[in-house]
């Protein structure tokens, strides 16, 4: 279905607002996931929060607002304060969003180790207006999202949610506990542990259902892991938007026998030729 004319108005405007806050944003990624984006799938990959490198994934922020809260409650709405919490545990291992994570960190040296196959991989840099429409223009939502590593948990607004749930029976502004519950695993997303403050973070997260097409499972190290495929290349059509636009560089990790000129050779014998003027070679000296 065509997109209306209000929805693409809506979109530019936000696309544009994305733009000035994350001018930056780079993703980090194996030449075979690049190349898999690119010639096989077209596909952005949003893998399920469980599965990202932090074990405290989500927990973080949701033990953080716990401690705080169980401090602030009245004492005899305590067990009605663990009762509360024993359930948002156990709602978080239903309600994992999945992300897609961008750093706003150029060429650097950790996140090419970690994330780009021990620094043989590429460095993605996204132009974040064209980006952001691309993503916006799906029908579910998705939202760019600053990673937040340090705050002052009896400063979150649902702090004082929390609170008022417990000893007022209040809930406004949410369809009941479950509502609040939900509200607190999806925010969870945005939080993560100090020692991950240098990644600078910024992630594209889906926090609504998408159609069962779009849902994929697969087995890796040994684990079944969701995750949902969507394909930019048809949305790109969609917006009347050339997909080469995403990008606005492809950097060859420091560790990679690739070639630079043989990959933009590659990239023009399959007519990219916009792609080709953005392949360059990393600065990083890693070794």
């Amino acid at each position: 279905m065509p997109i209306s004319e209000l929805k693409l108005e809506s979109i530019e405007k936000r696309s544009t607002k994305e733009a000035t806050k994350f001018p930056n944003l780079y993703h980090y990624t194996s030449l075979e996931v690049l190349n898999s984006m690119l010639f096989t799938s077209h596909e952005l990959w949003f893998h399920e929060a469980s599965f990202m490198n932090d074990s405290r994934e989500l927990l973080d922020y949701i033990s953080n607002l716990d401690t705080a809260t169980s401090d602030a409650v009245k004492t005899e709405n305590m067990p009605k304060h663990h009762a509360f919490f024993k359930k948002v545990y156990s709602e978080v291992e239903t309600q994992y969003p999945c992300i897609l994570s961008f750093s706003r960190r150029r060429d650097d040296a950790a996140q090419w180790e970690r994330y780009a196959d021990n620094a043989a991989g590429v460095c993605i840099k996204f132009n974040t207006k064209n980006l952001a429409k691309m993503l916006y223009s799906f029908n579910g939502g998705i939202i760019l999202q600053e990673v937040f590593y340090r705050y002052d948990p009896t400063q979150l607004h649902h702090f004082e949610d929390v609170k008022k749930w417990i000893d007022e029976q209040d809930c406004t502004g949410f369809l009941g506990e479950d509502g609040l519950i939900s509200n607190i695993i999806a925010t969870s997303s945005s939080y993560k542990h100090t020692s991950f403050e240098a990644e600078d973070e910024v992630r594209a997260i889906i926090l609504f259902a998408y159609p069962d097409s779009n849902i994929h499972f697969e087995q890796k190290d040994g684990v079944i892991k969701k995750i949902i495929k969507l394909n930019f290349m048809n949305q790109c059509q969609e917006l009347n938007m050339n997909f080469q636009d995403l990008f606005d560089e492809i950097i060859i990790g420091p560790k990679s026998k690739q070639n630079v000129g043989t990959l933009k050779e590659f990239f023009i014998a399959q007519h990219f030729y916009s792609l080709a003027d953005k392949v360059k070679k990393s600065e990083c000296p890693l070794r």
